[in-house]
């Protein structure tokens, strides 16, 4: 199996090492978007009206922008619902 993925690895014409970095940056990439996910549970049961871009700029966080940071909570169901207008604009009579 070892020398398999050495084998793999060579046909690829990538390193171990750079592998074990991707890893790195994505794992530390998922904390951070857990740990602003935690936050923004926590706003969200406080202010349920607030919205994402609020929220971002009241957390502002290290590592993340805006828009990432509103597909992260787009992904996660936490951006508000809009209000339906039912006010009728036309008298047709």
């Amino acid at each position: 199996m070892k020398g398999s993925l050495n084998l793999l690895y060579r046909t690829v014409g990538i390193s171990k090492q750079a592998v074990h970095d991707m890893l790195n940056r994505y794992m530390k990439k998922r904390e951070v978007e857990h740990q602003v996910l935690n936050l923004v549970y926590k706003i969200r049961s406080n202010h349920p009206t607030m919205g994402v871009r609020q929220m971002y700029f009241k957390i502002n966080p290290q590592g993340i922008g805006r828009d990432r940071f509103e597909d992260l909570c787009r992904s996660e169901n936490l951006q508000l619902k809009k209000k339906k207008n039912y006010r009728k604009t036309t008298d047709s009579k």
